[in-house]
């Protein structure tokens, strides 16, 4: 994957995040041309004038909005990724949620066309990718997994730790019938659910790997290399790493103990690697950060 065209994408993202309206115009060629699904006009918007005008338009509207890239993809001189947006509409505080496709074409390091999509069909089809005609379509059962539930000594400690290092919000802390529990976000849809018992024994002691019970460890999984790289600083400056990191193949993996000594995981997908090209655990091979 060209890292450049992905960066500049990302760059843009997180501009706009921050509302720094002239970073988010270096990422753009001044003649680019910007198609959007939220306050479409007719034809499309042009230049930096055109994407200011965009830009003022929607925070009038929504406020708050704010789009999250959650997946990219390379192709050549473009960049597809996945996203989802969200926000309330002014006055009436109505709440919008969307999820989204959107391609850029890079030229020269900056994004000359920036276009949003509702179907991956339609932005592989603007791409000049073949694709085979959208069937059916199915109903979603599953997005993913909500919470992971584990037993704590000390949740006052646990939950410090994963705020420190993995910068998890706490969305809930509450205490009822001799327990306290929490949610620890730790992703877009990923929430840890760590319990104290404040009454009886507390949890088992940790035990080696398949020693544990039917659930083993959990894998956290890194955005980017850039934020693998920086979650290893932070492991190792608390003294929780767990081994050095290993390159499987299709995945580098890093282990850790929280502060009740319970070992997990963080992983990075490698791009442009399959499951399949996991290698044997005789053939990882140690990575140097």
């Amino acid at each position: 994957m060209s890292r450049e065209n992905v960066d500049v994408v990302r760059a843009s993202f997180e501009a706009f995040l921050r509302r720094d309206l002239d970073a988010f115009l270096s990422c753009f060629d001044p003649e680019v041309e910007f198609r959007s699904l939220v306050l479409e006009v007719e034809g499309a918007y042009h230049g930096h004038e055109g994407l200011r005008a965009w830009w003022d338009g929607l925070l009038r509207v929504f406020p708050d909005w704010k789009p999250q890239l959650e997946d990219t993809r390379d192709l050549g001189q473009r960049v597809l990724s996945r996203a989802r947006a969200g926000g309330h509409g002014t006055g009436s505080g109505i709440p919008l949620e969307w999820d989204f496709w959107h391609l850029a074409e890079i030229r020269d390091g900056r994004i000359k066309l920036s276009a949003f999509f509702r179907t991956e069909h339609e932005a592989l089809e603007a791409a000049g990718q073949r694709v085979a005609p959208p069937g059916p379509r199915s109903m979603t059962l599953v997005d993913g997994v909500h919470h992971l539930t584990f037993l704590t000594e000390d949740l006052d400690r646990l939950l410090a730790f994963y705020v420190r290092v993995f910068g998890a919000e706490v969305t809930l802390d509450m205490t009822e019938e001799g327990l306290r529990h929490a949610f620890l976000k730790v992703g877009p849809t990923t929430v840890l659910h760590p319990f104290q018992m404040l009454e009886g024994p507390g949890p088992p002691a940790p035990s080696p790997m398949f020693s544990r019970g039917r659930l083993d460890h959990f894998a956290l999984l890194a955005p980017s290399e850039e934020a693998f790289r920086e979650l290893r600083r932070r492991i190792e400056a608390e003294g929780a790493a767990d081994g050095a990191v290993r390159d499987m193949g299709a995945l580098w993996i890093m282990g850790y103990f929280d502060p009740d000594g319970a070992a997990h995981e963080v992983i990075l997908q490698r791009p442009g690697f399959a499951d399949s090209d996991m290698l044997e655990r005789a053939d990882w091979t140690t990575v140097r950060l």
